[in-house]
């Protein structure tokens, strides 16, 4: 399955679909923050492709099959040991900037993670 976050420009999703040639992408999940709109993707296009597009909803996932989600996150986390994936920081802060972070992360000022350090 590929994984496309909801905060892709669809621009860039309808180029990844139109790129697909047929049954290259059986599924794709879309996940991530809703925040208003969801972007209107052109229907026609999974279709043709002989693809299916699947919503994907993190924490209901993780209430109902948490051994799956136990498996998902130890091979996430065996991705990272190995170098496979790299989380993007966009921000270290020591703790004492807390209320700081959460005023960033409230105002959606935050791109990738915002890591609070101990100093």
């Amino acid at each position: 399955m590929v994984q496309i976050g909801l905060r892709v420009p669809p621009d860039v999703l309808h180029a990844y679909l139109r790129a697909l040639h047929y049954g290259e992408a059986p599924q794709t999940g879309l996940g991530g923050e809703v925040d208003g709109s969801i972007p209107a993707l052109p229907w026609n296009l999974p279709l043709l492709k002989g693809a299916s597009i699947v919503g994907v909803y993190w924490g209901e996932f993780a209430k109902r099959e948490p051994k799956a989600n136990a498996q998902a996150l130890a091979e996430l986390a065996h991705w990272y040991t190995q170098g496979k994936v790299k989380p993007v920081i966009d921000q270290r802060l020591p703790m004492q900037h807390l209320p700081q972070a959460f005023a960033r992360m409230g105002s959606r000022q935050v791109m990738g993670k915002l890591v609070m350090v101990n100093a």
